[in-house]
């Protein structure tokens, strides 16, 4: 215990000197706190948890539209038209039950103004349906010219190679019938066969005796064309074969072959007509352009005649040669040289 001077304690507080004291001492220990935000937070968390829809209920009451003008959202949302089906369905009445009495019945039996203006009642004869578009078969067009080197079966006809007969007018085919049509085409096609090989075989025995003149005449004589074809296509490969009296047998044969729908024809016709006119045309105009001679010459009257012959048919030609040679495709190209060739008898 610390004595105090009596001296001291006679003095006023104000007059009293100040104790000694010790030094003051520093405290760095910082005080404890609670935060409450935690806690609020996890307050939250639980008032979450009790109430998940509170969000939604008032999300739901703030987007809620509510209608203040009912005329003015008819007149915007409501459709102007309304849209029929097609066709548009019939205004039935429904029928009243049995149990009803008479009164109800008319009444529900009367259609309603409401319905018949909103779905009226077509004409059955105004109407148009669809009309079945039906596929006919379209007939194939027969070629101009039938070309000679073919894959297929082209259709040619039989009678084509026979002489004309007349056919009496064929009714509707039953299966034995096409059964016999075509037994009697194969057998048609034996005969035009073996007819061809007989007619061969005569030019050929004409020709065996050196006479190519007897055998041209003979195959003409035979009036078949196949057959002055195949003996073309051997003239055709030696011209020194080829006279000027065998030239007025052979250009009406030409003629013929020229106008046929058959293309090894066409082409057996203009080798035979280049032939004619390379080497016997510049021979016939000249004979024609030369003057008389005096006196009597046999010969050359029969050359003169044969050349007058020869230039007829020629002429009678050119005009068949000038029409086709616009044609496009090989045989345009021959026809038009033909035509240059022919130049010099217009």
């Amino acid at each position: 215990m610390v004595a105090q001077d009596p001296v001291q304690d006679s003095l006023p507080l104000a007059q009293q000197p100040p104790l000694p004291t010790a030094p003051l001492r520093r405290i760095y220990e910082r005080p404890s706190t609670t935060c409450s935000k935690p806690q609020r937070v996890k307050q939250n968390s639980e008032s979450e948890r009790r109430s998940p829809s509170s969000e939604d209920d008032r999300d739901e009451r703030e987007s809620r539209a509510e209608i203040q003008n009912a005329e003015d959202y008819n007149e915007i949302f409501q459709p102007k038209n309304s849209i029929s089906r097609t066709p548009p369905r019939r205004s039935e009445p429904f029928p009243a039950p049995p149990e009803d009495d008479t009164a109800t019945a008319k009444e529900a039996a009367k259609p309603s103004p409401a319905m018949d203006t909103q779905f009226p009642v077509p004409n059955l004869e105004v109407l148009s349906w669809p009309q079945v578009i039906t596929s006919t078969p379209v007939p194939k067009a027969e070629p101009a010219i039938i070309p000679a080197a073919r894959n297929e079966p082209i259709g040619l006809k039989a009678s084509d190679f026979l002489p004309a007969v007349k056919i009496p007018q064929q009714t509707e085919l039953v299966d034995e019938d096409a059964m016999s049509q075509i037994r009697k085409g194969h057998d048609t096609m034996c005969v035009v066969l073996t007819s061809r090989h007989k007619n061969l075989d005569t030019v050929r025995a004409m020709w065996t005796t050196g006479d190519i003149k007897t055998s041209v005449d003979s195959a003409v004589a035979i009036n078949d064309l196949s057959v002055v074809v195949d003996l073309l296509n051997i003239v055709n490969q030696k011209a020194s074969l080829w006279k000027l009296d065998l030239c007025t047998t052979i250009l009406p044969q030409i003629e013929k072959l020229l106008q046929s729908k058959y293309e090894s024809y066409v082409q057996t016709g203009c080798t035979s007509l280049k032939l004619i006119l390379q080497r016997f045309l510049p021979l016939i105009t000249d004979i024609l352009a030369a003057p008389p001679s005096v006196g009597v010459d046999i010969s050359r009257e029969e050359r003169l005649h044969k050349c007058r012959l020869c230039y007829k048919q020629l002429k009678s030609i050119s005009g068949l040669v000038k029409s086709k040679s616009g044609l496009s495709g090989r045989h345009g190209s021959a026809f038009r040289e033909l035509h240059l060739l022919m130049a010099s008898l217009d």
